[in-house]
């Protein structure tokens, strides 16, 4: 069979890869030094096209083996994977997880910028304080609940 690389791994690879992310992602701390992530079952991983199979057919045969032989379900965690094709690289995939509180992942709605004047200044001082607010794509959240991953 072809040899695997960091930019097509195997299903075998890629459950390896998923397995170690949990791990990793259960050893982040939080501010007082306890696990951050103890209570995490479900995550989800954000994948660019050239990824999504593998990890998507690793997720799938886990979540779908019966008599509990597979590692993941054994580790009674899981992970759910999402196609990103806007993502250049083809050896970096996003982790996170899904089931927590606060989110990995905020999602921000594409809106109208708004913008606010404030003259109750402009009399005694001359001054007018201007805000303006826009809101655009996605962007990560609690440091805690996603990290980048680079495959090699």
């Amino acid at each position: 069979p072809p040899r695997a690389t960091a930019a097509a791994p195997s299903t075998d690879e890629a459950i390896a890869i998923l397995i170690g992310l949990a791990a990793e992602m259960y050893g982040f701390k939080d501010d007082q030094g306890e696990p951050a992530n103890v209570t995490a079952r479900t995550f989800g991983l954000v994948a660019p096209v050239n990824l999504y199979t593998a990890f998507s057919s690793a997720a799938a045969r886990f979540l779908n083996s019966t008599g509990g032989d597979s590692d993941l379900t054994a580790q009674r965690f899981r992970f759910d994977v999402y196609l990103e094709p806007r993502l250049t690289s083809t050896t970096v995939v996003y982790p996170f997880v899904a089931d927590a509180v606060s989110k990995g992942l905020i999602l921000q709605s594409e809106v109208e910028p708004t913008v606010e004047v404030d003259n109750s200044d402009w009399i005694k001082n001359r001054r007018q304080l201007v805000k303006a607010y826009a809101s655009r794509r996605v962007a990560p959240g609690d440091f805690r609940k996603i990290c980048k991953a680079t495959l090699s």
